[in-house]
């Protein structure tokens, strides 16, 4: 796991960010006062699994179990990095481990 995110922190979005699905694009959107951010693919569900309960570990075991054909490990590097950038952006907070939250 990774230094700033660990595996049985809780990362959920941070206050005042919204995931929205933009009606005229069909994308999804992380919205935060004055400024947004475009999700596909993997990054979207990995969002959608940020909702304050399940733990980094969960969302990697969940994501593992819909895409059997990329390797546990490759995954969980994904998730990680995500998660370290959305939180380095103030996107997302984190309970659990060491009770971090975005600022």
């Amino acid at each position: 796991m990774s230094a700033s995110i660990g595996a049985d922190a809780r990362p959920r979005l941070a206050p005042g960010v919204r995931l929205r699905h933009d009606r005229l694009t069909g994308n999804f959107l992380l919205l935060r006062p004055e400024k947004g951010f475009e999700l596909r693919g993997s990054a979207l569900d990995i969002v959608r699994l940020c909702d304050g309960a399940s733990t980094v570990d969960s969302i990697i075991d969940q994501l593992a179990q819909n895409h059997r054909d990329a390797p546990r490990s490759e995954i969980a590097n994904d998730v990680t990095r995500l998660l370290d950038e959305l939180l380095a952006r103030h996107l997302i907070a984190v309970e659990g481990e060491s009770e971090r939250s975005a600022p």
